[in-house]
């Protein structure tokens, strides 16, 4: 037998399969069951609790690692690492382990290989890569999932898109075959 909880909407999807509770006014819409229920179908051992402390925590102004300036994004990847991406002061990746612990920072000021003048957005693209887009300067950046830099590349645009105001693009995501989506940038 299938159970069916509410969470927090006061008004329930039906079950096929199981009765609604006595509290509970079913009727037919158009023949979708509708059942509205204005008492918890679950008692106090089946709710869910949050625990009364948090299982990490990031964020200690005590540790460099964990001073973090307008936070962009946060991943966890497979194995457990936390990767939290800051848009700039600096702008950069910092890596931690699934306990907290910091592992690595990657990026940081700059024009070379690996650094950012700024981090818009950052994608996690399956199954070792991160995507990381730098509206400044145009670049999108392909880290590993452990920090090393892999390369990036500018997306120009045509001659007639940037008489239209965008010059360059980002990118969005990669499809599996590695090609690039991309949109322009507007100014």
């Amino acid at each position: 037998m299938r159970r069916c909880h509410a969470l927090l909407l006061p008004i329930v999807a039906a079950c096929a399969d199981q009765a609604p509770p006595s509290t509970a006014v079913v009727r037919d819409s158009a023949g979708i069951h509708i059942v509205e229920s204005n008492t918890p179908a679950w008692n106090s051992a089946d709710r869910w609790h949050l625990a009364p402390e948090p299982i990490l925590h990031l964020g200690d102004e005590t540790k460099p690692a964990e001073q973090f300036v307008r936070i962009v994004n946060a991943f966890r990847l497979r194995g457990g690492t936390i990767v939290v991406v800051n848009f700039n002061n600096p702008p950069d990746l910092r890596f931690f382990s699934e306990t907290g612990e910091h592992l690595t920072t990657v990026g940081g000021p700059g024009g070379g290989p690996g650094e950012f003048q700024a981090i818009a957005a950052a994608y996690y693209v399956p199954p070792d890569t991160l995507l990381v887009l730098d509206p400044w300067t145009g670049r999108n950046t392909f880290i590993s999932t452990t920090g090393e830099f892999l390369g990036s590349v500018n997306v120009e645009l045509s001659r007639e898109r940037s008489r239209m105001g965008a010059g360059v693009a980002t990118g969005q995501g990669r499809f599996s075959a590695g090609t690039l989506l991309a949109r322009p940038n507007l100014l």
